[in-house]
């Protein structure tokens, strides 16, 4: 298990998906659900993206293409 600071700066972000990396305590959780939500988001052709937030914590974001098969960013 590999743990990263809960505000991990954003070079810590490209692990974040791997299984086994987490933020929390021991015995709080084993830092599978971003690595399982990872290919689940990418087999809907859907984007998952983090970023450290000023007021602690992170954001998570996840970009989905429309039912006419135009991604959100081009409707």
């Amino acid at each position: 298990m590999r743990r990263v600071p809960r505000t991990s700066p954003s070079e810590n972000f490209a692990h974040l998906f791997d299984p086994l990396v987490t933020t929390k305590p021991r015995g709080h959780g084993p830092g599978l659900g971003l690595a399982i939500t990872s290919p689940i988001v990418d087999g809907f052709g859907a984007r998952i993206a983090a970023v450290n937030r000023e007021e602690g914590g992170a954001q998570f974001t996840i970009a989905l293409v429309a039912a006419n098969g135009r991604s959100i960013d081009s409707a």
